[in-house]
């Protein structure tokens, strides 16, 4: 019992010797103050500093963020029995390590430390991952004063931070070619910007920024995915609502990376051409018609049934007039790339006279087509004079939009233009002889009426004579009143026996 408790004591003695002596190794220079992670044999040290331009380095040399700790015991260049000499081994050559990072004990803290003191870009110098420097890795030799000759070598990896020092780039402007027929919500040109930056930073959005002072600004047809720059229709195009000779829109585009706070952008444009697309259709043109927007509203035109004759074309007139008022039927395409037209009659009022005429349709210049109506079948001038035909243009497509011109037959007006001629050689019209009888009967009826009325006078005067007449004079009325006349009653004729 004695010898197994002597044994226990023993063993209990060797491991406390162990153990010490483990725990006074690990205080040691150049011995590593966490446990691993290892990679092969040798432990690795891990760190991160962030990028920086040589003006950084020169303003902020002690900023923390080109600083990281490395854990390790000792002091750095000290002459101490606790102090260590670090030594980079030149077996990475991407990066030299010694040129770019410095080795310094902080005074205040007793901690080591790592620090960039030479300018480093992460991004390298394309956009391309491949020459991107996200970490510099290199073999560190550590040799402890107390024993130079002893050496400890650890795999560094220094991790290089991102930050938002790079500013998004469009590879130049955009053109692209559209007809204004493409659908709403159509793509139409995809734009990609390039960041150099990591993560966030990197991360793009597009948007459009409206023109104010282009006349062509396109901000109101057209918008951009924000995700992947595919730029779309937003409203309907009009290719004849723009100017001529600018037939085109202007986008501007920005793109604006995720950094933060103040994210970096910038800018291109986008030219979309827009080409005419067959949206319009057929119209009549005439000079002195009443125009709305290039065209002949409700166009209309006349003739006279004299001048209507079988097999011959109708000489149209666009308005109630003389000969100078003559004018083709002609009618166009309103596109720029304008289509075939046909002629042909649309309908007759009254109705079922459409027989009675045939159209023809002939090109002439400037894309202009023009109509020949023909009489083919007799009409008496009454039927005739009473007749509209319609007329219609239209365009030899699928879409086959057309227009409407109407023709009215009218009787020939009287013709008064010779009046002042025709009365210099004592010819007289009709309506001056019916004006003439007027005159005559009126004078004739004022004539009678004076004769009458003389001729009364006249009775009046006569009888007004003849009554003095026949009254005795004053003079022999006297005597009868004294020689016993019959004025007092009193006389009495005698009659003999």
């Amino acid at each position: 019992m004695t010898s197994k408790m002597s044994n226990l004591l023993l063993s209990a003695f060797f491991a406390f010797i162990f153990l010490t002596s483990k725990v006074t190794i690990a205080q040691t220079a150049c011995d590593p103050m966490d446990n691993g992670p290892y990679l092969a044999v040798l432990p690795s040290l891990l760190m991160s500093v962030t990028e920086a331009t040589e003006e950084e380095l020169r303003m902020y040399p002690y900023d923390p963020m080109f600083r990281s700790e490395l854990r390790l015991q000792g002091v750095i260049s000290s002459t101490s029995p606790n102090g260590m000499q670090l030594t980079p081994q030149m077996d990475y050559q991407l990066v030299d390590p010694s040129e770019t990072f410095v080795f310094e004990t902080d005074a205040s803290s007793n901690k080591n430390r790592i620090r960039l003191v030479r300018p480093i870009d992460r991004d390298g110098p394309t956009a391309s991952l491949d020459d991107d420097v996200n970490a510099v890795k290199f073999t560190l030799k550590c040799q402890p004063n107390y024993n130079t000759s002893l050496e400890r070598l650890y795999t560094v990896h220094v991790q290089i931070l991102d930050k938002n020092d790079n500013s998004p780039l469009f590879p130049g402007t955009y053109e692209v070619e559209i007809n204004e027929l493409l659908p709403v919500g159509s793509t139409v040109i995809t734009v990609s910007a390039e960041d150099r930056d990591l993560n966030l930073d990197g991360n793009l959005t597009y948007s459009v920024v409206q023109i104010e002072s282009d006349v062509n600004d396109g901000s109101h047809l057209f918008g951009v995915d924000a995700l992947n720059g595919n730029v779309k229709v937003k409203n309907p195009l009009d290719y004849e609502s723009l100017p001529v000779n600018y037939k085109f829109y202007n986008l501007r585009i920005k793109v604006q990376d995720g950094g933060m706070p103040s994210p970096n952008s910038a800018f291109t444009t986008v030219k979309i051409t827009i080409t005419d697309g067959d949206d319009l259709g057929p119209v009549f043109q005439y000079t002195g018609c009443l125009q709305h927007k290039s065209a002949c509203a409700w166009p209309e035109f006349s003739v006279y049934t004299k001048d209507v004759h079988m097999n011959k074309e109708i000489r149209l007139m666009t308005t109630e007039g003389t000969e100078s008022t003559y004018a083709d039927v002609q009618a166009k395409d309103m596109d720029s790339q304008s289509s075939e037209i046909k002629f042909s009659i649309l309908a007759t009022t009254p109705r079922g006279f459409h027989l009675h005429f045939s159209i023809n349709t002939t090109r002439t210049t400037n894309s202009y087509y023009r109509a020949t109506l023909n009489l083919v079948s007799e009409l008496d001038n009454n039927t005739l004079s009473n007749l509209q035909i319609l007329i219609k243009a239209e365009e030899v497509t699928f879409q086959r939009r057309h227009a409407v011109a109407s023709i009215r037959f009218m009787k020939p007006r009287e013709d008064n233009s010779n009046m002042g001629g025709s009365m210099a050689s004592g010819q007289q019209t009709s309506s001056d002889k019916s004006n003439e009888i007027s005159s005559l009967n009126l004078g004739l009826i004022i004539a009678v009426a004076v004769a009458l009325t003389l001729v009364v006078c006249l009775g009046l005067v006569v009888m007004v004579m003849t009554c003095r007449r026949r009254s005795p004079p004053d003079d022999k009325k006297q005597l009868m009143r004294t020689s016993g006349g019959h004025s007092n009653g009193a006389y009495a004729e005698q009659t003999p026996l």
